[in-house]
C-alpha cells in the first residue's frame, strides 16, 4: 500500500490506514504529504519476508482504557533492491550505501480482534535496524 501511495498521487493518503495505525500512520502520512508537495515519487516496491518472531501477545481486553489488543513484534527482511525514490527532476535521492536487503523490526496490533483475527493487523512501529538480512 505504501508503494501505491508513493507512486501515484491520485491514491488517497487515507489508504495508508489499511496498513498502519497510530504514530506510524501519522509518520507515513506526513512523509507522503511532503513527497507530494516536493514532487518526490517512488518507483518499484519492496518485498518482505518474516525472519523471526520476537514477541507475541494475544491478550484482548476491549473494555479496559486504553484497550488491550493483540500485538506482535517481528523481524522482517525488506528487499528494497527494486525501490528508488526520485526528486522532482527525476534524480535518485537514495544513498549509494543503502542496503538492498535490510532487517526491519515491526510491531503490529490488531484492534479488530476477535472479529478479524487475520486481516485486522496494522503496523504500530517500524524500526530500520540497519543490519543486512541473513540470507544463505
Amino acid at each position: 500500500m505504501t508503494a501505491q501511495v508513493g507512486q501515484d498521487n491520485d491514491v488517497p493518503l487515507r489508504r495508508l490506514g489499511r496498513v498502519a495505525i497510530g504514530v506510524h500512520l501519522g509518520e507515513l502520512t506526513q512523509r507522503h504529504q511532503q513527497w507530494r508537495a516536493d514532487g518526490t515519487s517512488q518507483t518499484g516496491a519492496a518485498e518482505y519476508e518474516i525472519e523471526q518472531t520476537v514477541d507475541v501477545s494475544l491478550d484482548y481486553e476491549a473494555d479496559s482504557h486504553p484497550p488491550v489488543v493483540p500485538v506482535v513484534e517481528v523481524d522482517v527482511c525488506a528487499d528494497v533492491s527494486d525501490v528508488d525514490v526520485l526528486d522532482a527532476e527525476g534524480n535518485s535521492v537514495i544513498a549509494a550505501e543503502r542496503l538492498d536487503q535490510v532487517v526491519l523490526r515491526i510491531r503490529a496490533a490488531n484492534y479488530e480482534w476477535p472479529e478479524d483475527p487475520n486481516n485486522g493487523w496494522r503496523v504500530l512501529s517500524l524500526q530500520n535496524t540497519e543490519e543486512a538480512c541473513d540470507r544463505d
